[in-house]
C-alpha cells in the first residue's frame, strides 16, 4: 500500500506533484545551488507567471489578465498587488539613484513623501476618472482601481526603467512631465481597452479621450480649489 503523502503547507493528501487545495508544487529533492539558481530563473522569466511576463500579456491583451482577475481567478498571473510592489521597487531604486521626480513630476518633498504623493493622490483621480467614464456600464469602482493598478504599475515601469538607464547613460538629464504624459496617454488607452465592450477601434479611441478630458478637469478643480483657498500650497513643479 503507497505511503500517503501530505502537502506541507495545508496537511492536503497528494495525489500529483501539485496540491490540489494550496497549489504548492512538491518535487520530494533536496535543494542545491543549481536548483536554487533555476528557481530564480523560472520565476523571474517564466513565460507564464512572472510579474515581466504579465506586463508582456497586459501590453498584448489587458483584457485577458484583468478580466480573469475580476472573476476571482487566483495564483497563475500575478496579482495587481505584486505589479505593483514591483513598481514600489522601481521608485525606490529610481529615487534612490536617478533623480526625486516621479514620471518627470517634482512635488518639492522628500524622497518617500513625493512617491506616496504620487500614488496616493494621482492614483484615486485616475480611477475616479475612469469610474465616471464607464459608469453607464455599471462597472464598480474596484474593478476600475484593479485595471488600472494593473496597468499604472505596468507602464510605470516600462517608462521609468528605460528613462533611467538613458539618465545614467547620459549624464542624469531631466525631460519633465512629458513621462507623466505618455504615462497617462497609454494608461487610459489601454484601460479604454480592458472597458470598451464593442472592441471597436474608434469606441477604443473615444473612451481613451474622454477618460483623459475628466481626469483633467478634475484636476483643473482641484488647482483651482487649493489655488482659491491657499495659494501658498500649489507648490508642484516640472
Amino acid at each position: 500500500m503507497a505511503e500517503r503523502v501530505l502537502c506541507s503547507v495545508c496537511n492536503n493528501e497528494l495525489s500529483g506533484l501539485h496540491c490540489s487545495n494550496c497549489g504548492q508544487e512538491v518535487k520530494g529533492e533536496a535543494v542545491t545551488f543549481s536548483s536554487m539558481v533555476s528557481d530564480v530563473v523560472s520565476n523571474v522569466f517564466s513565460l507564464e507567471r512572472s510579474v515581466f511576463a504579465a506586463i508582456f500579456k497586459l501590453l498584448i491583451n489587458p483584457k485577458h489578465i484583468i478580466h480573469n482577475y475580476w472573476k476571482g481567478n487566483r495564483k497563475y498571473y500575478p496579482s495587481p498587488g505584486r505589479v505593483f510592489f514591483y513598481a514600489l521597487a522601481v521608485a525606490a531604486l529610481h529615487l534612490s539613484y536617478v533623480n526625486k521626480e516621479i514620471l518627470g513630476l517634482s512635488f518639492e518633498i522628500g524622497i518617500f513623501r513625493a512617491h506616496f504623493f504620487f500614488w496616493a493622490i494621482f492614483f484615486p483621480l485616475l480611477a475616479i476618472s475612469s469610474y465616471l467614464v464607464f459608469l453607464k456600464h455599471k462597472y464598480s469602482m474596484a474593478q476600475n482601481a484593479v485595471s488600472l493598478l494593473y496597468l499604472a504599475s505596468a507602464f510605470y515601469m516600462l517608462i521609468t526603467i528605460p528613462y533611467d538607464l538613458y539618465n545614467l547613460v547620459s549624464g542624469n538629464q531631466p525631460i519633465g512631465a512629458n513621462l507623466f504624459f505618455l504615462f497617462a496617454f497609454a494608461l487610459f488607452s489601454w484601460n479604454a481597452v480592458v472597458f470598451t465592450k464593442s472592441g471597436k477601434p474608434l469606441m477604443v479611441a473615444l473612451n481613451a479621450v474622454l477618460q483623459i478630458l475628466v481626469f483633467l478637469a478634475i484636476i483643473a478643480a482641484i488647482v483651482s480649489l487649493l489655488y482659491l483657498f491657499s495659494p501658498g500650497s500649489v507648490r508642484g513643479s516640472q
